[in-house]
């Protein structure tokens, strides 16, 4: 809200008001968008915050604007090549990523004098490895995904459709199925549902290393004397963490209303504000620029700096949807010990290919 009142106060002849909504679900913003459109156009915002996964949805149902014409191209170009992706939907341009996130590891500096690389550090290492096995609003797995696409997996083929790549997700579920086996990933993490519960979990000690979203650990980092940061130890030590965001999108078809949200949104966007507002809200810019403005002596934004430009964007929502179900299965599987990964991915493969 502060940055609103300092937008008035760069241009005094406009008023900024802001709705709050609920992010998801019944009167969530996606669902304010279709039920207002219909019945009570005029109560639509000009400018509104949606979250990336749900674009798609939102602009093929025309319920948000085309920006080419109305945003500078230099703005888009600007992007983390992920964020870049996000923003788009079929080819054109419709939302611009203001925030990012992302995972990572962190770890108890305590308990590790030095953060795992690779999956043999993790093998070795005589502290437990946490993470979230559930997903939220029933989307892909991060844990799995991030080890998946570093071996080279595929999420959607050179047709756009869903595509599970067999050695790949079999070397991944071999990973889960080792430290499984060797305590070092305990059979505890099935009921961990959430990041936040994973969070809980490590603060509280019962764990020297966790892979979470970044937004975690920004948010308290201050008070956090004895956490570090490190990449996602993966087989080849590979960076491929899986992007995701949330966009600012122009609501409006009135050309007039559309030149001042989209003089709102570039306001919000300039590298100094998104830079000091993702700074001190603990959250990842998906500017380049933005990210220019933190501190750069401060180690976490070149490592951070790294991830962001290595992300591989989310895949649209009918991809995920598709892909989702059976890599949780076979994920939950063999961390149960109830399939092999040979087995589980045999699996996820053929459902995949059924629904296809």
């Amino acid at each position: 809200l502060q940055q609103f009142a300092a937008f008035q106060a760069d241009h005094p002849d406009l008023r900024v008001e802001v709705v709050l909504k609920k992010p998801y679900g019944p009167g969530g913003l996606l669902d304010y968008l279709r039920t207002a459109k219909p019945v009570a156009p005029s109560l639509l915002p000009d400018l509104m915050v949606l979250d990336a996964a749900e674009l798609p949805t939102a602009a093929r149902e025309g319920l948000v604007q085309p920006l080419d014409g109305l945003i500078p191209s230099q703005l888009l170009t600007d992007l983390f090549p992920f964020a870049a992706r996000l923003g788009e939907v079929d080819g054109v341009w419709v939302g611009v990523p203001y925030q990012a996130e992302l995972q990572h590891l962190v770890y108890d500096t305590t308990k590790l004098e030095r953060p795992p690389m690779s999956w043999r550090d993790v093998y070795s290492s005589t502290t437990p490895f946490l993470f979230a096995t559930g997903t939220p609003r029933g989307g892909l797995n991060d844990v799995l995904v991030n080890q998946y696409l570093a071996l080279g997996g595929r999420l959607v083929d050179e047709e756009g459709r869903p595509v599970i790549d067999r050695e790949p997700l079999v070397e991944a579920l071999t990973f889960f199925n080792r430290g499984r086996k060797l305590g070092v990933i305990p059979y505890r993490v099935l009921n961990l549902s959430n990041a936040a519960s994973v969070w809980t979990r490590f603060l509280a000690g019962e764990a020297g290393m966790a892979q979470l979203p970044a937004t975690f650990f920004l948010m308290e980092r201050d008070q956090l004397a004895h956490v570090g940061f490190a990449p996602v130890p993966t087989r080849n030590r590979q960076i491929a963490p899986l992007g995701r965001g949330w966009v600012l999108a122009v609501v409006t078809s009135d050309p007039e209303r559309q030149k001042l949200a989209a003089l709102l949104l570039e306001w919000l966007m300039e590298p100094e504000n998104n830079g000091a507002w993702s700074r001190a809200a603990g959250r990842l810019p998906a500017r380049r620029a933005s990210l220019e403005m933190w501190d750069q002596d401060d180690a976490y934004v070149p490592f951070i700096r790294q991830h962001l430009e290595r992300a591989v964007a989310a895949p649209p929502p009918e991809v995920e949807q598709v892909l989702a179900p059976p890599l949780q299965t076979a994920l939950r599987n063999v961390l149960r010990g109830v399939s092999t990964p040979e087995e589980a991915a045999e699996e996820a493969i053929a459902t995949v290919e059924g629904r296809r």
